[in-house]
């Protein structure tokens, strides 16, 4: 998954969520995990944590609430970890 997600114009202090949509196309259950310390004040994903299973597709909720006024927020390299031996990343 390397995908980026755009948010536009959101007003400061509010929130603004999209889905995004990851397939486990392999035959076992995959762990997985948000790693947002870092963004955590102006981002959050739902779930971060959980189990994806085989064969099947799943949605993250993602929320951007930005808390101060800037042209263009930028943030690659958001973490989803899986398995603990595998990542892949997102941007927005």
């Amino acid at each position: 998954m390397d995908n980026v997600v755009q948010f536009g114009a959101v007003v400061v202090n509010s929130s603004y969520s999209k889905k995004v949509q990851i397939n486990n196309l392999g035959d076992t259950a995959v762990k997985y995990q948000w790693l947002l310390d870092a963004h955590r004040q102006i981002l959050s994903i739902s779930p971060e944590v959980g189990i994806l299973q085989p064969q099947t597709d799943f949605f993250f909720e993602v929320a951007f609430h930005p808390k101060t006024v800037k042209d263009i927020i930028k943030i690659t390299g958001i973490e989803l970890q899986l398995d603990k031996t595998q990542s892949q990343f997102l941007s927005i």
